[in-house]
Order: C-alpha cells, then structure tokens, then sequence
C-alpha cells in the first residue's frame, strides 16, 4: 500500500461572541488565518514548517488588534511560520439548520477570501460531528464547501469545490492561548 502524503490548505475564522485577553474585551470581533502544509510529508512531519497568513478584524481598537495578533500567533505559531498579519473586513454569517447545532455558514474577506459551507446531515437532519476528536477533543462538526476560494500573493492561491470543513463553539485558554471546542451535542 502506498504512503499517501497528503498536504492540508484552509482557513479558520473565528468569530469571537465573548472575550477578553487580560483586560482587553475582544467580544464582536473576528479574525482568520489561512494557511498551508508543505507537500510531501504528512501533517505531523510538516507540524512546524505550516505557513500561515493572519487576518485581523479592521474594526478592532488599536489594543484589541494587539491582543487578536498575540492570541492568533501564538496559536499558529506552534505549527510554523506566521508570515504575514493584516487588517480585513471579516464578514461571517452563521444560518442554523433545523434545530442546531448543524449551520451554514458564509465567510468573506473582500478580495480574499470567500467560504459557502453547508453541513453534512443524516437523513433525519442530524449533524455528522466527530466526538472527542484527537485533533481538537469536544464536539467538532462537519460539512463541505459550495465555494472555497483563497488568493493571496503572500501565501497561496486556490479555489475547491466540496472541500470539508469543521466548526465548533470554542474557547481559548487565557494560559496556553490554545483553543479548544466545547463539548455541544
């Protein structure tokens, strides 16, 4: 059997509903990292060469932009190279389907990037999760794009079709700033 070495691209948003860092409330804002692994070894052998460009919320107080990048660098950081932060306009949109916790959601930064993702739902409409998974632990769920489509000269370029996704309700470690889903069913 052939070792498949695959490489990971996306981007992760988070839209912050409640927050503070030290004193600095970040409630309302958001921001994304996009980023990439090297090709030809495998996520775990490429863990600290991943690249990465962070996107802060442009609405952001001068304090509250300081705070987003110290949470998202050290968080990007322990997989590689942040090679860039800039400010954007985040545009996050979250419909819910049925009864939750299944969502659509529509991510974009003008010019940069654009998401359209629906869930993966069972025939009665249940979301498809991954419970306790060993990537992130807590309840992760799952769905697949209509429209993933990144362009930036710094990093990479590219645009899929029915790529998977993942999101969750999360929270950040005031410590280790690392970020972990909360356990919702």
């Amino acid at each position: 059997m052939k070792n498949i070495k695959p490489f990971l691209i996306g981007v992760a948003t988070f839209n912050i509903t409640e927050g503070k860092f030290g004193d600095i409330d970040i409630s309302g804002l958001k921001a994304s990292a996009a980023f990439f692994t090297p090709k030809g070894k495998t996520i775990t052998e490429g863990l600290d060469q991943w690249k990465a460009i962070i996107y802060l919320d442009e609405g952001a107080k001068e304090e509250q932009a300081k705070a987003l990048e110290t949470i998202f660098r050290t968080v990007f950081g322990v997989f590689g190279q942040v090679l860039n932060v800039k400010r954007a306009n985040i545009n996050f949109t979250k419909e819910p389907v049925g009864e939750g916790p299944a969502a659509k959601h529509t991510i974009e930064i003008p010019g940069v990037f654009s998401l359209e993702a629906e869930p993966l739902v069972d025939m009665q409409g249940n979301p498809t999760q991954v419970i306790n998974s060993p990537l992130f632990g807590g309840v992760v769920n799952v769905g697949k794009s209509e429209v993933h489509e990144f362009k930036d000269s710094d990093l990479k370029t590219w645009s899929y079709k029915d790529m998977s996704v993942t999101y969750f309700t999360f929270r950040v470690d005031s410590e280790s700033l690392m970020i972990t889903p909360i356990s919702k069913r």
